[in-house]
């Protein structure tokens, strides 16, 4: 068996993405990289279909369901 170095699989959530994490998702992944990861999964939270399941974060910041999905797809436009 080969070992290709360590992998987390177990998701995460970054700041700019979802409330309430505070890093950035670069530097999350510049982070697992420098740890000598080779496979990582990160997640983030779907936005919601309507405002009745905003966490309360989110309420309190102001966001709405729209501002949720556009950070949404900012998230999945990166490369």
């Amino acid at each position: 068996m080969t070992f290709f170095g360590p992998i987390s699989l177990h998701g995460g959530h970054s700041g700019e993405f979802c409330c309430p994490a505070e890093d950035r998702l670069a530097d999350i992944i510049a982070q697992y990289i420098q740890m000598g990861f080779r496979q990582v999964g990160v997640t983030e939270h779907i936005p919601p279909k309507h405002s009745k399941f905003l966490y309360p974060e989110e309420i309190e910041q102001g966001l709405t369901v729209d501002h949720i999905y556009q950070r949404f797809a900012r998230m999945l436009e990166m490369k």
